[in-house]
């Protein structure tokens, strides 16, 4: 559409992971889609919509049996099972600008 770009990402992503006895083995799939649409109807005033939501796998440094000391004062428990995340987002933003008169002006919103 004239002045409107709409654009889509659909990644996907494979993994296998090997725990060596620690944990079962597994093997994962990640697809994280997001779409986005822009909006320019003039020179001065543009406007933008974007939303996804995506998986991703736990942080693999925290598979351990006990406790792990991360500086001279704190412990950090490891957990003993593998478990992935998921999020989603929406964001909308507008702006305004007006070069000659030195006027600028955003606005933006975000929900995670």
């Amino acid at each position: 559409m004239k002045r409107v770009n709409f654009s889509l990402n659909a990644p996907v992503s494979f993994a296998h992971y090997t725990f060596d006895k620690a944990l079962a083995n597994r093997s994962e799939v990640y697809f994280s889609p997001s779409l986005s649409m822009n909006w320019k109807p003039n020179n001065r005033f543009s406007m933008s919509v974007s939303g996804g939501t995506g998986r991703s796998p736990m942080d693999l440094n925290m598979i351990q049996p006990g406790y792990v000391m991360t500086n001279y004062r704190s412990f950090r428990r490891g957990i003993d099972d593998f478990y992935n995340s998921s999020s989603q987002r929406v964001s909308g933003r507008l702006s305004y600008k007006h070069t000659r008169r030195g006027i600028f002006a955003n606005a933006m919103v975000l929900q995670s």
